[in-house]
């Protein structure tokens, strides 16, 4: 029998990919930060990793920018975090709990980012 995965690699989610970028670099910000479920941040990875380096550095430099535009983390430098990520429906939502305020990140299917503060989650 033949099994054929010379594709393989070559194949990734960007969605996913760019969760995991958005997860690298608002985590950074912190003081510290951990992915609730390491499986799941696990999964993200592997679709980053499968993309190719240029693609990689691009889409980490645009994302970089918009975090730094943003103002997301005045004050919260200082602030530990954990990271919730889960599909919702088409889109893929991160949440960065950190006691202060939280920042969501939705991720729409077609490329669309949007990244809002929220009130602290209970």
């Amino acid at each position: 029998m033949l099994i054929g995965f010379g594709k393989a690699e070559q194949h990734y989610n960007g969605q996913l990919a760019a969760a995991y970028i958005f997860y690298m670099m608002a985590g950074s910000r912190f003081k510290s930060c951990r992915f609730h479920n390491t499986e799941e941040e696990n999964h993200l990875k592997l679709h980053y990793l499968a993309m190719k380096e240029r693609s990689q550095l691009d889409l980490e430099a645009r994302i970089d920018d918009a975090l730094a535009r943003g103002g997301w983390f005045e004050g919260l430098q200082t602030l530990t975090c954990e990271v919730f990520g889960r599909r919702a429906g088409r889109d893929y939502c991160l949440i960065f709990r950190n006691g202060r305020r939280d920042l969501r990140v939705v991720l729409h299917e077609k490329g669309l980012t949007e990244i809002r503060q929220t009130a602290v989650s209970l």
